[in-house]
Protein backbone atom coordinates (compact mmCIF):
# COMPACT_ATOMS: atom_id res chain seq x y z
CA UNK A 1 0.00 0.00 0.00
CA UNK A 2 2.85 2.32 1.25
CA UNK A 3 5.01 1.51 -2.38
CA UNK A 4 1.80 2.25 -4.42
CA UNK A 5 1.19 5.52 -2.72
CA UNK A 6 5.09 6.59 -2.79
CA UNK A 7 4.58 5.33 -7.09
CA UNK A 8 1.62 8.02 -7.24
CA UNK A 9 3.23 10.70 -5.49
CA UNK A 10 6.52 10.55 -7.54
CA UNK A 11 4.30 10.32 -10.87
CA UNK A 12 2.52 13.43 -10.06
CA UNK A 13 5.62 15.00 -9.02
CA UNK A 14 7.04 13.91 -12.17
CA UNK A 15 3.85 15.13 -13.89
CA UNK A 16 3.93 18.99 -12.05
CA UNK A 17 7.64 19.23 -13.39
CA UNK A 18 7.29 18.00 -16.98
CA UNK A 19 3.96 20.71 -16.78
CA UNK A 20 6.81 23.49 -15.49
CA UNK A 21 9.03 23.13 -18.40
CA UNK A 22 6.44 22.73 -21.33
CA UNK A 23 5.31 26.21 -20.04
CA UNK A 24 8.90 27.33 -19.35
CA UNK A 25 10.25 25.96 -22.48
CA UNK A 26 6.95 27.49 -25.06
CA UNK A 27 5.42 29.97 -23.15
CA UNK A 28 3.26 31.04 -26.34
CA UNK A 29 1.35 27.77 -24.92
CA UNK A 30 -0.04 29.59 -21.75
CA UNK A 31 -3.61 29.98 -22.93
CA UNK A 32 -6.98 30.24 -20.82
CA UNK A 33 -7.48 26.15 -21.69
CA UNK A 34 -4.08 25.68 -20.26
CA UNK A 35 -4.62 28.12 -17.29
CA UNK A 36 -7.89 26.51 -16.51
CA UNK A 37 -6.50 22.87 -16.58
CA UNK A 38 -3.73 24.23 -14.44
CA UNK A 39 -5.65 25.80 -11.82
CA UNK A 40 -7.36 22.57 -11.13
CA UNK A 41 -4.69 20.99 -9.89
CA UNK A 42 -2.66 23.65 -8.31
CA UNK A 43 -1.09 23.36 -5.24
CA UNK A 44 1.90 24.31 -3.11
CA UNK A 45 4.77 22.32 -4.56
CA UNK A 46 7.79 23.98 -6.33
CA UNK A 47 6.98 23.29 -9.80
CA UNK A 48 3.64 24.96 -9.50
CA UNK A 49 4.69 27.70 -7.80
CA UNK A 50 7.39 28.37 -10.94
CA UNK A 51 4.57 27.73 -13.24
CA UNK A 52 2.20 30.17 -12.04
CA UNK A 53 4.62 32.86 -11.92
CA UNK A 54 5.40 32.05 -16.11
CA UNK A 55 1.76 31.82 -16.51
CA UNK A 56 1.56 35.44 -14.79
CA UNK A 57 4.29 36.90 -16.74
CA UNK A 58 3.62 35.62 -19.96
CA UNK A 59 -0.76 35.71 -19.56
CA UNK A 60 -1.80 37.67 -16.53
CA UNK A 61 -5.19 38.79 -18.42
CA UNK A 62 -6.22 35.01 -19.60
CA UNK A 63 -5.33 34.19 -15.81
CA UNK A 64 -7.63 36.94 -14.54
CA UNK A 65 -10.34 35.89 -16.20
CA UNK A 66 -10.35 32.20 -15.25
CA UNK A 67 -9.51 33.06 -11.77
CA UNK A 68 -12.85 35.38 -11.57
CA UNK A 69 -14.76 32.02 -12.80
CA UNK A 70 -13.66 30.00 -9.97
CA UNK A 71 -16.02 29.24 -7.08
CA UNK A 72 -16.10 31.39 -4.38
CA UNK A 73 -14.16 28.43 -2.52
CA UNK A 74 -11.88 27.52 -5.06
CA UNK A 75 -11.02 30.89 -5.43
CA UNK A 76 -9.95 31.16 -1.69
CA UNK A 77 -7.93 28.02 -1.86
CA UNK A 78 -6.17 29.50 -4.68
CA UNK A 79 -5.44 32.75 -2.74
CA UNK A 80 -4.28 30.85 0.41
CA UNK A 81 -1.19 28.83 -1.99
CA UNK A 82 -0.07 32.30 -2.70
CA UNK A 83 1.60 33.33 0.48
CA UNK A 84 4.67 30.23 -0.11
CA UNK A 85 6.11 31.44 -2.83
CA UNK A 86 9.96 30.71 -2.55
CA UNK A 87 12.49 33.87 -2.43
CA UNK A 88 14.07 33.60 -6.09
CA UNK A 89 10.34 34.18 -7.08
CA UNK A 90 9.65 37.79 -8.76
CA UNK A 91 7.19 38.93 -6.20
CA UNK A 92 7.14 42.63 -7.86
CA UNK A 93 7.06 41.18 -11.58
CA UNK A 94 4.00 39.22 -10.96
CA UNK A 95 2.33 42.13 -8.88
CA UNK A 96 2.82 44.41 -11.57
CA UNK A 97 1.82 42.43 -14.44
CA UNK A 98 -1.53 41.70 -12.98
CA UNK A 99 -1.85 45.63 -11.93
CA UNK A 100 -0.90 46.18 -15.66
CA UNK A 101 -3.69 43.84 -17.02
CA UNK A 102 -6.97 46.20 -18.04
CA UNK A 103 -9.99 44.70 -16.69
CA UNK A 104 -9.82 45.52 -13.18
CA UNK A 105 -11.70 42.82 -10.80
CA UNK A 106 -11.93 42.28 -6.79
CA UNK A 107 -10.67 38.70 -6.99
CA UNK A 108 -7.22 40.38 -9.29
CA UNK A 109 -6.75 43.03 -6.21
CA UNK A 110 -6.94 40.58 -3.67
CA UNK A 111 -4.99 37.97 -6.03
CA UNK A 112 -2.06 41.04 -6.22
CA UNK A 113 -2.69 41.86 -2.19
CA UNK A 114 -1.77 38.28 -1.22
CA UNK A 115 1.31 37.39 -3.73
CA UNK A 116 3.89 36.62 -0.47
CA UNK A 117 7.10 35.62 -0.65
CA UNK A 118 8.35 33.32 1.87
CA UNK A 119 10.43 34.55 4.40
CA UNK A 120 14.50 32.64 4.84
CA UNK A 121 14.32 30.64 7.70
CA UNK A 122 17.52 30.80 9.39
CA UNK A 123 18.68 28.83 12.25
Amino acid sequence: MNEQLLKEIQRIKEGKIDRYTKLKTSPESIDSTAIVSFLKTFDLCEADLKSIELIMFHNPADLVNSIDKLSDSDFFTFTLKLDSFPESSKILKMKESLKNVEKKSKRNRKTIRKIKQRKAITT
